[in-house]
């Protein structure tokens, strides 16, 4: 297995138990898959972070609606609050990729040299077009 954030490589070895185990972890996602509600997402999870279907789940989006729906406040929820000492990012590079990593925002193109920005002194990021 390659882990490609940190760069590592962990060998698995597959036996007949690893085997069974993923067909009976298949069968419960087809068995999900197929139910009129949906399980809940994770909650306060290090998983979510990495998961590609973290956008669609909106796993935080959704607990704080269930919490807001449980005291019967207002459904409004400011997701990142502004920063007013902070300036916004705008990317228009077609095909660019962003990635965070520490505390920095790295701008990768078709430069030689990928373009940072810091973490902190950005109050916004906007793609706009192709932009992973």
């Amino acid at each position: 297995m390659y882990y490609a954030e940190s760069n590592r490589r962990v060998p698995v070895r597959i036996t007949e138990k690893l085997k069974t185990q993923t067909r009976e972890n298949i069968r419960n996602a087809l068995t999900d898959a197929l139910k009129e509600n949906p399980p809940p997402p994770l909650q306060d999870s290090r998983k979510c972070l990495g998961c590609s279907l973290s956008p669609v789940c909106l796993p935080d989006e959704y607990w704080a609606l269930k919490e807001f729906g449980h005291k019967g406040t207002s459904l409004q929820r400011r997701v990142i609050p502004a920063r007013d000492d902070c300036i916004p990012l705008y990317v228009q590079d077609q095909g660019a990729t962003i990635k965070k990593t520490r505390n920095c925002l790295k701008i990768i193109s078709g430069q030689e040299k990928p373009d940072e920005v810091k973490l902190y002194k950005t109050s916004q990021v906007n793609l706009m077009g192709n932009i992973q």
